[in-house]
C-alpha cells in the first residue's frame, strides 16, 4: 500500500505540483511515504501555540514575519528553498476556515518574457537557515527564480524582500505581485484536509497560504520538510 501511495504522490507532484491523499491514512503510513520519497529534514506541529510563536519570534532577525503558530492569515509563499517537498498530515481540522490555499507557478514562462524571467533570476530575497527552531536564524540571499534545463524554480516570501531594489527590479516585483493577485482571484486551489488526510506540494513550484482562523482553533497539522531522492520536474 505504501509503495502504491508513494508512486501516486510522485506522479501527482510531477504532473500537478501537489498531491492530496483524500482518504484516511495512518500517521506511520504518511511518514513511510515521506521517507520513501527522500529525507525528512524537519518535523513541526502546526497549531495555535502562543508560547511557541513567541519563542520563534525571539530567534528571528526579521521581526515582521508571520507565524504559522498564530491565528493570523498567512499570505502565499514558499518555505526553505533547500526543501523540495512540504507535506502535512491532518490531525484535526478547523471546521470553518482551515483550508490550505495553493497557487501553481508553472505557467510563469507564459506570463513573463524571457528577459523578465532572466531579471527575476537576478532579483534576490532573504532566506533563513537554522539548525533547529530554538537557534537564532542566519540570513542568506537567493534569487526569486532559478532557471535550469528542467524548468523554473520559485522562492517567494514577501516579508523577506531586501531593503531596496533598483528601478527595473521594482517593476519586476510589481509585475510578479500582479501575476499572483490575478492567480489568487482566478486559480487558487483550496484543499481542506479532513482528519488523517495528507497533502504534499512541490515547494519550488507551488506557493501556499492560509486564511485567518480563530484564536481558539484546534486545527493541528504535522508538517514535514522533505529533501527528495527524485527529480520532480522530469
Amino acid at each position: 500500500m505504501t509503495e502504491a501511495l508513494c508512486a501516486e504522490v510522485l506522479r501527482n507532484l510531477k504532473g500537478n505540483g501537489f498531491a492530496h491523499i483524500n482518504q484516511p491514512v495512518s500517521f506511520p503510513t504518511f511518514e513511510a511515504i515521506a521517507a520513501e520519497m527522500g529525507t525528512i529534514e524537519l518535523v513541526s506541529e502546526i497549531r495555535i501555540d502562543a508560547d511557541h510563536a513567541q519563542q520563534l519570534h525571539q530567534t528571528r532577525k526579521v521581526k515582521t514575519r508571520p507565524s504559522p503558530y498564530k491565528a493570523d492569515a498567512l499570505g502565499f509563499h514558499s518555505d526553505n528553498p533547500g526543501m523540495d517537498v512540504l507535506a502535512w498530515y491532518c490531525r484535526e481540522q478547523d471546521p470553518k476556515s482551515g483550508a490550505t490555499l495553493l497557487i501553481d507557478t508553472n505557467d510563469l514562462p507564459s506570463y513573463f518574457t524571457a528577459a523578465e524571467l532572466a531579471g527575476l533570476s537576478k532579483l534576490n530575497l532573504w532566506y533563513s537557515v537554522r539548525s533547529k527552531e530554538s537557534d537564532e536564524e542566519q540570513l542568506f540571499q537567493i534569487p526569486l527564480l532559478i532557471i535550469d534545463s528542467t524548468g523554473c524554480y520559485v522562492y517567494y516570501q514577501p516579508w523577506l524582500f531586501l531593503d531596496s531594489y533598483d528601478e527595473v527590479q521594482t517593476r519586476l516585483l510589481q509585475k510578479f505581485s500582479e501575476y499572483l493577485a490575478d492567480k489568487q482571484q482566478t486559480q487558487t486551489i483550496s484543499i481542506e484536509l479532513t482528519k488523517r488526510e495528507c497533502l504534499f506540494i512541490d515547494n519550488r513550484r507551488i506557493l501556499h497560504g492560509r486564511g485567518a482562523i480563530s484564536s481558539d482553533s484546534h486545527r493541528h497539522l504535522t508538517r514535514f520538510f522533505i529533501r527528495t531522492f527524485h527529480n520532480l520536474r522530469i
